[in-house]
C-alpha cells in the first residue's frame, strides 16, 4: 500500500496581499521589494479560492532551472501562496523556507515575465521578497511546483452546481440533476 507523501496544502484566500505580508510581519521580520499599494495591484486575490498541495520542503524542488526554463506546463506557485506556505510552515514548526536558496514565484508573472522570489535572510533573520529577472537561475533558487491540480473550494462547486441546476430548469422545462 502506498503511503501519500506529506504535502503542504495552500488554501487561497480572498485577502488582499497587503494583508497577507501583514499577517507574516506579525510573526517575523519581512522585507519586501514592494509596497502594500503594488503587492495589492500586481498580485491581487484570485478570482476564486482555490486549493493546492505542493511537496513538503523546506527548499525548492527544482533547483537550479530559471522560470524561462521551467516546464511551461508546470503549474508553479504564486507570490501569495508562497507566503501563505511561509506562514503555515512558520506556524508549524517556528522555522522558515528558502534557508539556504529561494522561491522562484513562477505562477506569478509581470507584464514583460519577470517573477517574484522568496527567500529567508539568516544573517538578518527575516524573509525577503524581491523580484527576478525571467532567465536568472542559480544553483540555490528553484521552482515549486503544485503536486495536485488546483481544485475549488466546495462552496464555489456548491454556487456553480445551483447555476447549472438553474440555467437547466429555466431552459429544458422537466429536466433535474
Amino acid at each position: 500500500m502506498k503511503t501519500k507523501q506529506k504535502t503542504f496544502t495552500i488554501t487561497e484566500t480572498n485577502k488582499k496581499t497587503s494583508e497577507i505580508m501583514a499577517e507574516m510581519r506579525s510573526l517575523f521580520k519581512v522585507w519586501s521589494y514592494y509596497d502594500d499599494a503594488e503587492l495589492d495591484k500586481d498580485f491581487p486575490p484570485p478570482k476564486e479560492i482555490t486549493i493546492r498541495e505542493f511537496e513538503y520542503s523546506v527548499e525548492p524542488t527544482t533547483l537550479d532551472v530559471s522560470a524561462k526554463e521551467g516546464d511551461p506546463e508546470m503549474k508553479g506557485i504564486t507570490l501569495r501562496e508562497r507566503l501563505l506556505m511561509e506562514i503555515l510552515y512558520f506556524k508549524e514548526t517556528g522555522k522558515h523556507l528558502d534557508i539556504i536558496g529561494w522561491t522562484i514565484c513562477s505562477g506569478s508573472r509581470y507584464s514583460d515575465g519577470d517573477v517574484p522570489g522568496v527567500y529567508f535572510n539568516p544573517s538578518n533573520d527575516g524573509v525577503y521578497v524581491f523580484w527576478y529577472d525571467l532567465d536568472d537561475s542559480g544553483a540555490t533558487g528553484g521552482l515549486r511546483q503544485a503536486v495536485s491540480p488546483s481544485s475549488l473550494l466546495p462552496s464555489t462547486l456548491e454556487s456553480r452546481l445551483k447555476n447549472v441546476e438553474q440555467f437547466l430548469q429555466d431552459n429544458f422545462k422537466g429536466f433535474t440533476i
